[in-house]
């Protein structure tokens, strides 16, 4: 169930509003949440968008950070900050789920029309609850591998993920990470 948040509701009222990634994907597996990201389409009431900036602060890339409610809200304007590879166009804030990394992320939430988008690879990944790259440049492949073990203990991680991003030695989850077969690893050679 989407968090009623009186923020994000009026910030709905506001302009098109996409909930991205983790918080779609950790409500659906009972997973602790501990932010809200959100892009931002069409701005349709600017005077309402305006009042409500008010009480942020700018966040990375730009964006802006609501923290009055029980869960941070960060969100950026779809044409001015969203975070893309450079040479990649894309018209609808819904096309963000052909460039995330991985394939759990690959879920928005269009508070609109009140229902979820999925893309192929996430429906994919509910199928298999194994954690897949999706889209592969990416400039921030520390992080990714901090989210792949912080993840791994909720799902499997295929063995073209790990090798991708070179989990072993130093890395693993308590406990290993599972692969598909279920197998555990505590690392590659």
């Amino acid at each position: 169930m989407i968090y009623q948040s009186n923020f994000l509701k009026r910030l709905s009222q506001s302009c098109d509003l996409y909930i991205i990634g983790g918080y779609n994907r950790n409500i659906q597996y009972n997973i602790p949440v501990k932010d809200i990201d959100c892009v931002i389409g069409q701005i349709h009431d600017v005077i309402l968008f305006n009042s409500l900036i008010i009480d942020c602060i700018r966040n990375r890339f730009n964006g802006y950070r609501y923290c009055g409610e029980k869960y941070k809200i960060d969100f950026w304007e779809f044409e001015k900050t969203f975070n893309l590879p450079s040479g990649i166009q894309i018209q609808h804030p819904s096309e963000i789920l052909n460039y995330v990394f991985f394939n759990m992320d690959a879920i928005l939430y269009d508070c609109q029309l009140n229902c979820f988008l999925k893309h192929p690879e996430y429906i994919k990944f509910e199928e298999t609850q194994t954690i897949d790259i999706l889209y592969y440049p990416n400039n921030f492949l520390e992080k990714q591998r901090q989210k792949l073990l912080r993840y791994s203990q909720y799902f499997s991680v295929s063995q073209k993920t790990l090798n991708y991003l070179k989990i072993g030695g130093d890395y693993g989850a308590p406990g290993g990470i599972r692969t598909p077969d279920h197998s555990v690893m505590s690392g590659l050679p």
